[in-house]
C-alpha cells in the first residue's frame, strides 16, 4: 500500500520544526528518528535495525520511541515468535530482567493515519501559548487614593486591607484605593509575546501550508503488523518460520468390505442378541454353528453349578 508523498514530507517537516528539542534531553535525535522512519514508509521496522540506522544505542532509543508513542505518531508491537525467550536458568532469567537485559525483537511503524491530526494540534497549541500571555491580567504597579491622591506600592497595599469590605483603604482618609496599571511593563511583555508569535508563525509557515494542501487528501490507512507481514512487501526470509510439508503416500485409497471374504471357510457364529431381532434370516450352516455354541455354553454352566453344590 503506497503513501501519498505529501504525508512523508509532512513527517520530515514536523520532525525539524516541532520535535527537534523534544523530549527534553534527546539532543535533537527525535527528529533524526522520525526522518529515518519516513524513509521506510508505511512498513514495520525492527527497532534493532532502526538503532543501527540512526547510530544510537537501544537504551537511548527506547525513551524516544516511547515519547513518539505517547504523541500517537508511531506504534510499537512485538511479533508472537519473538516473545519466546531463550532457554536459560531461572536465576539467570530473573537477573536479566532486573538489569533490563532481556532482548525483545520489537518493531515500530509510523502511524500515517494520525500524523495529520497530531501535527495540526501541536501547531495550534504552540501558537495559542503566546496569545494567552498577551491576554492575561495586566500588571498592577501602584494603588492610588482618589481623595487625597496618596499612592501606595503593591507590597504596601497588602497591609491596608479593610475588615469591612476586604478592599484596600487609604491609611490617611480611609477611602478605597484604585489600582493603577503599569503601562510600560504590560507593553514590554505584550511586545515580547507578539514578536515570539510572529517568529513562530514564520517558522511554521511551510508546515501550515502543507497542512492546507493535504486538507482534502484522503488520510492513509494504518497497516497492522499482521496485515503487513502477510502482504507482498514483507521479506519472508527475515522473520518467517519455514514450514516443510510432509509428503503423503501416493495410494491413499482404503477399500472396505462389509461381507466376509469368499476364501474364509469358517463361518463366525452370530451373538444371541442378533437372533432375537425380528426379520433376521439365518442360513442352515449358521443355525448349526449357533446351536453347537449354545449347547457348549449350557454344558459349561451345568458343570459350574455342580461344583458350587
Amino acid at each position: 500500500m503506497g503513501i501519498n508523498p505529501g504525508f512523508i514530507r509532512l513527517v520530515r517537516l514536523a520532525a525539524r520544526a516541532l520535535y527537534r528539542d523534544l523530549p527534553i534531553g534527546s539532543a535533537g535525535q527525535t527528529s533524526e528518528v522520525l526522518d529515518t522512519l519516513a524513509d521506510f514508509g508505511p512498513q514495520w521496522v525492527r527497532e534493532d535495525d532502526l538503532a543501527k540506522a540512526v547510530d544510537m544505542k537501544r537504551k537511548k532509543l527506547n525513551p524516544i520511541l516511547q515519547f513518539l508513542v505517547e504523541e500517537k505518531l508511531i506504534q510499537r508491537e512485538i511479533p508472537p515468535e519473538s516473545k519466546r525467550r531463550k532457554r536459560m536458568s531461572s536465576a539467570t532469567a530473573a537477573a536479566s530482567e532486573r538489569e533490563g537485559k532481556v532482548h525483545v525483537d520489537s518493531h515500530c511503524c509510523l502511524d500515517y493515519s494520525k500524523v495529520y491530526d497530531v501535527v495540526r494540534d501541536r501547531i495550534h497549541a504552540m501558537i495559542e501559548k503566546p496569545k494567552k500571555e498577551m491576554n492575561t491580567q495586566q500588571t498592577v504597579q501602584l494603588y492610588l487614593c482618589t481623595y487625597c491622591r496618596k499612592s501606595y506600592s503593591a507590597l504596601d497595599a497588602l497591609q491596608l486591607i479593610s475588615s469591612k469590605d476586604d478592599d484596600f483603604h487609604c491609611e490617611r482618609c480611609d477611602k478605597s484605593l484604585v489600582a493603577v496599571e503599569d503601562g510600560d511593563a504590560n507593553g514590554s511583555r505584550n511586545a515580547k509575546a507578539l514578536a515570539m508569535l510572529q517568529k513562530m508563525e514564520d517558522d511554521l509557515k511551510p508546515l501550515s501550508s502543507l497542512l492546507q494542501e493535504l486538507k482534502c487528501v484522503p488520510i492513509p490507512e494504518f497497516v497492522t503488523m499482521q496485515d503487513w507481514r502477510s502482504g507482498p512487501t514483507y521479506d519472508n526470509n527475515v522473520d518467517a518460520v519455514t514450514v516443510t510439508p510432509i509428503p503423503l503416500p501416493e495410494n491413499t485409497d482404503v477399500e472396505t468390505s462389509l461381507h466376509a471374504s469368499a476364501s474364509d471357510d469358517r463361518l463366525r457364529a452370530l451373538p444371541p442378541w442378533m437372533i432375537k431381532n425380528d426379520g433376521l434370516h439365518l442360513t442352515e450352516e449358521e443355525r448349526k454353528c449357533l446351536a453347537t455354541k449354545l449347547s457348549v455354553n449350557r454344558q459349561i454352566g451345568v458343570k459350574s453349578k455342580r461344583r458350587d453344590v
